[in-house]
């Protein structure tokens, strides 16, 4: 098993089980009292070392969370649909 890592802006976090829950139920307690945040789950993982986040359908961010890590943020309005749409058929292993 991996260990669960959250990265942000490349810097990786690494959390303990309860750190993990607690960041869950607390991103959930947001999205349920700020209507322009959302949360997609998604209980596949189709890559343990990219994230993928769509705002407002009208850009996506394509992060690489290893070092070195890379951003690419999508502006364009069909690209931003077939991430947000996303549906992975291969899969890596947990």
């Amino acid at each position: 098993m991996h260990p669960i890592n959250f990265y942000i802006s490349g810097i990786r976090l690494t959390y303990s089980y309860d750190m993990y829950l607690e960041h869950i139920k607390m991103a959930y307690e947001k999205s349920r009292s700020n209507t322009n945040y959302s949360i997609k789950e998604n209980n596949q993982y189709p890559f343990r070392n990219i994230q993928l986040s769509v705002i407002d359908r009208d850009l996506a961010i394509v992060s690489k969370n290893a070092s070195p890590s890379i951003h690419f943020v999508i502006h364009h309005p069909m690209l931003v649909n077939a991430i947000a749409e996303f549906m992975p058929i291969i899969f890596e292993e947990p």
